[in-house]
């Protein structure tokens, strides 16, 4: 699921947290049960810990990957262990009611 809200926290965060941390920081944006990442951090995130990535807009080549969110732990364990960093971030929506699924 890529909307506005989520690009604009992506445009907003990425080169923040990559700077901060002086590495490539991956962004996993929670959606109810699920982790979703989202542009070149789907690319790297799906090579990692071997998952699916899922055209979102053939225009653009943007990609997305998606993963349970029981498997954080051992996910972002991945990411670390191969010299990324990460963040992660609750979708909300313009109310501050947490977005429960992805349609």
């Amino acid at each position: 699921m890529l909307n506005d809200t989520i690009i604009n926290a992506y445009v907003l965060n990425k080169e923040k947290l990559d700077e901060q941390y002086q590495k490539t920081t991956i962004l996993l944006f929670r959606i109810g049960n699920e982790y979703f990442s989202y542009f070149e951090d789907a690319n790297i995130l799906a090579k990692l810990i071997g998952i699916e990535k899922v055209l979102e807009d053939e225009n653009n080549s943007i990609y997305s990957c998606k993963f349970n969110a029981d498997d954080l732990e051992s996910n972002t364990k991945k990411i670390c262990q191969a010299g990324y960093g990460f963040n992660t971030i609750d979708a909300i929506d313009s109310k501050g009611n947490y977005i429960l699924n992805a349609e």
